[in-house]
């Protein structure tokens, strides 16, 4: 008995000097005190990387054949030839010149746009034998003039042929949800191969289901240019339209996760400079899983 005190006495003195080394190593160090800058951008990190993390389940629970992801929309849409054919016209058919000529012609195409529209969701409907009252057709007004103008300045002063004014294809826009994948993919087939071509053709789509934002968002970003009668009944103009088609239980989880909130943080956060984002996205994880970096990115990112 006497031996085991002794033994655990002599255990207690090894364990006091190893804390009080400790102890004194710990105030020596120098602990860098986190910014609220740089807790805000870990915090963001950590629940970018969440998101991201539930919208690839759920995209992989709703599509697990991946027929959407795979679904080809054509070269020649993806990435089209930006001449003459595909500039917004004003109503007497030539190129909008001024943003006055590109909204008088935008007010005509809507209740063209919107009825093309739906009678593309009623065909698909009969065509998948499905009726879903979940499904969701959305017109939004008018892309505001300032905000559309300033889109023009930003991004389309310099392609030729000008002006900028006439690249812009969201003035009138709208969206579907749709609750199956089967709907999405009839949907895609329809507007790639339409019955009628005179109505309307694709002229421009992304497939993000294929290539997801950088929240891991999945959606079908389309353009159409549609045949417009003018007023007076006697001749037509092209106006081209924005269709973003979702897929229902994709785009509830997106809102209750706010995946959008993280996606503006860090477009912000990058000077709209996405492409590094997604460049960085090792580095983003391995900062979450607190793995080390070397240190000028940590001084550039966290600073």
């Amino acid at each position: 008995y006497t031996q085991e005190l002794q033994q655990l006495a002599l255990t207690m003195e090894v364990l006091d000097q190893v804390t009080t080394e400790n102890d004194n190593a710990l105030a020596a160090e120098k602990v860098p005190v986190i910014s609220e800058k740089t807790a805000k951008f870990l915090s963001m990190i950590h629940g970018y990387l969440d998101t991201q993390k539930q919208m690839n389940a759920k995209y992989a629970e709703e599509d697990p054949g991946e027929l959407l992801g795979n679904f080809d929309v054509g070269a020649e849409v993806t990435k089209p030839s930006y001449t003459q054919e595909l500039q917004q016209q004003s109503i007497y058919g030539k190129p909008v010149k001024s943003m006055s000529e590109l909204y008088e012609a935008a007010e005509l195409a809507k209740p063209v746009y919107e009825k093309i529209v739906q009678k593309l969701v009623d065909k698909v409907h009969a065509a998948t034998d499905d009726d879903d009252d979940d499904d969701q057709v959305v017109f939004a007004p008018l892309k505001g003039a300032n905000r559309a103008e300033e889109k023009a300045n930003d991004d389309y002063a310099s392609r030729v042929p000008g002006p900028g004014v006439s690249w812009l294809f969201d003035i009138v826009r709208g969206s579907i949800k749709f609750a199956s994948t089967e709907e999405l993919c009839k949907c895609m087939e329809l507007l790639k191969e339409p019955e009628d071509a005179t109505e309307f053709r694709l002229v421009k789509a992304k497939n993000r289901f294929q290539n997801p934002t950088l929240s891991g968002y999945r959606d079908f970003n389309v353009c159409i240019q549609i045949t417009v009668p003018n007023e007076d009944g006697d001749g037509s103009f092209q106006h081209i339209c924005e269709l973003q088609i979702h897929h229902i239980a994709i785009k509830s989880l997106s809102k209750e996760l706010h995946s959008h909130h993280y996606y503006e943080f860090f477009r912000s956060y990058f000077d709209g400079a996405t492409a590094t984002l997604t460049d960085r996205m090792a580095d983003l994880e391995m900062i979450a899983g607190g793995e080390k970096l070397d240190s000028e990115y940590l001084t550039k990112m966290l600073t």
